[in-house]
């Protein structure tokens, strides 16, 4: 190695920022840190001096150093915050796209990169990254250069401790128009906690139009992450009652929404190959055998079942054990609840008696179009 800082640079400049050499760099800087705190200072000025925060230019060089940090006991406090204060407003610079960019194979970006390590400090340092958030909130009050704090704060997998509107003080007045923007930004004005899945889609169709209700969407900062359709996500939270009054609760709620036809339609059409959910059975099969006057309310039990019942993780033996009550149905049961039960056996009826199923014509197409696609086939579980 080099005798000066200068030397040391310059010798290991061309591996910062390079995933393959991450591993020799991060111990470098711990043994840079055991020996001696002011070289190791110096090293980090070097790096934060040649990061151009606004031409995006050698941020991968914050990698190696970001990454260590945690474990670092000699460096310079004054060095800490000018990390976590770089590595925030790369953050925050790089421009959220549109909320329903869905790229199965994108690249992770170098901000993305600074997030992920952001991420994986040890919480000591999180009072920094909401202190820079908070002096970010401060320099504007325009909503598109506000927009990546509150994705950043909702993204960020791990409790910040400080709410948004902590950070963003015009938050309340505000959060409506953020929650249109994007959908991080939408969860965080419309929370997965206290909120009803009738009160969540109503507000989503306001914010975003019905047309949105199927789509996924990206995370702006977690690569590799991405939303799954509202409308999915709603029905995965019904299924994770663990009671059958609060599960019918949930189930009669989530029929209040007003554009129900079109709600339960496309969840129709999406039944063959779209999400597969793991939540216990024995709740939703027992709301199944009820008599109940709504017959709709065996559509949504049915629309989470064929998901369930799909996933690959099942245990065979409960799947056994849900499909022989399935069959109990099938056999006692009335006509809207034997023909349920004949779709999730994969036998669909040959006269089904669709005006029992109480349900709108879209989704009445929906379910007669699926039925046909059957043909006969098994369950893939049964």
């Amino acid at each position: 190695m080099g005798k000066t800082v200068d030397d040391l640079y310059l010798q290991i400049r061309p591996c910062l920022g390079n995933d393959s050499w991450s591993v020799v760099l991060e111990l470098l800087l711990l043994m840079l840190d055991e020996q001696s705190g002011a070289l190791l200072d110096a090293l980090l000025e070097k790096v934060l001096l040649e990061v151009q925060v606004e031409t995006g230019e050698s941020h991968q060089l914050l990698l190696a150093p970001l990454r260590t940090l945690g474990q670092l006991r000699n460096v310079g406090p004054e060095k800490v915050d000018q990390l976590i204060s770089t590595a925030v407003k790369i953050c925050l610079i790089a421009p959220v796209p549109t909320a329903w960019k869905r790229e199965s194979k994108r690249k992770e970006e170098p901000y993305q990169k600074v997030f992920s390590a952001l991420e994986k400090l040890p919480p000591m340092f999180y009072s920094g990254i909401v202190r820079n958030l908070q002096e970010g909130a401060q320099r504007t009050d325009e909503a598109p250069d506000l927009l990546p704090i509150v994705v950043f704060h909702y993204e960020f997998s791990a409790p910040l401790e400080t709410t948004l509107e902590q950070i963003i003080p015009s938050w309340q007045a505000a959060r409506e128009d953020f929650g249109r923007r994007h959908l991080s930004a939408f969860y965080s004005h419309v929370p997965h906690v206290g909120t009803k899945v009738s009160e969540r889609i109503e507000q989503f169709v306001r914010s975003f139009g019905r047309e949105k209700l199927f789509l996924e969407a990206d995370l702006h900062f977690r690569t590799g992450s991405y939303f799954i359709p509202v409308t999915e996500f709603s029905l995965r939270k019904i299924s994770s009652e663990r009671e059958r009054a609060p599960y019918d609760l949930a189930v009669s709620d989530f029929l209040s929404i007003d554009q129900i036809d079109f709600l339960l339609s496309g969840l129709v059409a999406t039944s063959a190959g779209g999400m597969e959910f793991t939540n216990p059975l024995d709740i939703i099969i027992e709301h199944f055998s009820v008599d109940w006057a709504d017959a709709q309310k065996y559509l949504v039990d049915w629309l989470i079942l064929v998901r369930t019942l799909r996933a690959q993780s099942i245990h065979p033996a409960i799947a056994k054990r849900s499909l022989k009550g399935i069959r109990s149905i099938m056999r006692k049961g009335k006509s809207v609840q034997k023909f349920y039960s004949a779709l999730l056996l994969g036998k669909p009826l040959t006269d089904p008696k669709v005006n029992s199923l109480q349900v709108g014509p879209q989704t009445q197409t929906a379910l007669l179009q699926y039925s046909q696609s059957l043909s006969g086939g098994r369950p893939s579980n049964g």
